[in-house]
């Protein structure tokens, strides 16, 4: 079983953000599936996708990742499930040659990985990680050697993105127990030996050399949990908020001596989201292939004069009157961010007129300027975070009374020029 039991049938790209030289790539190859599979394993490939780009920090990074789908067909279905793991004992024909049982353990399910990266660069050579899905409802996954690989068992997608963890990102099980809790294990209790090189574990919860201090609240215990048997599981609750970074005592197949950042995490059980320390590794990851990109933008609100007031022969320009809106997109916007309104302003005598840019009255106002009708301000406001959206985006001008009344002998002024800068993400 190998190879030979098979043949490479295409390769598609079906997640495209850019020249494959530029972005990371991410190659899905199928294996256990049949030629007349394959239509399935396109659907599998795409659930996948839509499970990576859905979950955090994907989501917000979805524009560094390029994916690619090869079609591997195999001559059987399935993968191996040896007997002395109370498998069904099939020994399928398949490429790459998936088998369940590894280390005398089901679920641990493994794959020929030099065939797997031999194949993977002879079909997209700028390759980064490449998993493979094994088309077996068993539940089953491992990323040792480099490479993800995970069955079609329930919440399969979850499970692809844990072997992802540990391939393509060097993240280490947060769970305690090798066999689960519970499982009457009785080795790996606890941890003696050199500090873990993954970022996510530590054998020292000190709050001087923390590896991850840095997330750390000045209020959070370290460590925040310590077993009190180390024979078993910790199964106390979690003792502080659920997004609360700590050191918590259990990780790594270990009841005792190391520790992991969160009470739960992705690396632990597969239903959770990431926890802090794993997001931050990816994100450090992915971050420099995403698109470069201004980080800057503007958007012209204003080029020529307008004129507000009472009266339309007070000063040159446009007569808006009293009030006026003028409208204006912030294409890409970041409107977590804070913007900066600028504006040439002319003759204004009060600071009670009106600014404001979808309801929010900007920040600093418009001061007032000579009474010199020749003369020219320039005003740099303040528009405050999650104001601005990416269309349909209001700027209001209103001239007021010294005393803030939008009736009676209202402010002449005049404003031009003006141009909203704002940060994109």
């Amino acid at each position: 079983m190998s190879a030979r039991d098979g043949r490479v049938v295409r390769t598609a790209k079906i997640v495209d953000h850019g020249p494959a030289s530029a972005r990371w790539n991410l190659v899905v190859l199928s294996e256990g599936y049949r030629e007349p599979e394959l239509a399935q394993f396109a659907g599998d490939a795409e659930r996948f996708c839509e499970t990576l780009f859905a979950t955090p920090p994907f989501d917000a990074l979805r524009t560094s990742i390029n994916v690619f789908r090869v079609d591997v067909a195999s001559t059987d279905s399935g993968a191996d499930d040896p007997a002395a793991c109370d498998g069904t004992g099939a020994t399928p024909a398949t490429f790459f040659d998936a088998s369940f049982c590894n280390g005398g353990l089901r679920r641990s399910l493994h794959v020929d990985t030099a065939l797997v990266m031999e194949t993977a660069t002879d079909q997209v050579p700028e390759w980064h990680v490449a998993i493979v899905v094994v088309n077996s409802p068993v539940y089953g996954g491992s990323g040792a050697d480099g490479v993800p690989v995970y069955s079609l068992a329930s919440q399969a997608e979850r499970i692809a993105l844990h072997e992802l963890g540990h391939s393509a990102f060097g993240l280490a099980d947060e769970y305690a127990d090798r066999e689960g809790c519970g499982s009457a294990e009785t080795d790996d209790h606890r941890y003696v030996g050199d500090e873990p090189v993954e970022p996510n574990v530590t054998a020292d919860p000190s709050r001087r050399t923390l590896k991850w201090r840095d997330l750390v609240r000045g209020s959070t215990a370290l460590p925040t949990t310590a077993n009190a048997d180390c024979t078993e599981c910790d199964s106390q609750p979690n003792p502080v908020a659920d997004d609360a970074v700590g050191a918590f005592e259990g990780a790594r197949y270990f009841h005792c001596g190391l520790y992991r950042p969160q009470y739960t995490c992705l690396m632990q059980e597969s239903a959770e989201p990431f926890c802090a320390v794993c997001t931050r590794r990816i994100r450090e990851t992915l971050t420099p292939f995403l698109p470069k990109r201004s980080p800057m933008n503007y958007s012209v609100i204003v080029n020529q004069r307008n004129h507000f007031g009472n009266e339309p022969d007070f000063l040159p320009g446009v007569f808006a009157g009293r009030r006026k809106d003028f409208s204006f997109d912030c294409p890409g916007v970041d409107s977590r961010q804070q913007s900066v309104l600028m504006m040439q302003t002319q003759h204004v005598s009060v600071e009670a007129n009106v600014f404001t840019v979808n309801g929010t009255t900007v920040f600093g106002n418009v001061p007032q300027t000579t009474e010199d009708k020749d003369a020219w301000a320039a005003q740099v406001l303040l528009v405050n975070p999650n104001v601005l959206r990416s269309s349909g985006n209001v700027l209001h001008v209103e001239a007021r009374t010294g005393s803030g009344s939008s009736s009676g002998d209202v402010d002449d002024f005049a404003i031009d020029n003006v141009v909203l800068m704002y940060k994109t993400g």
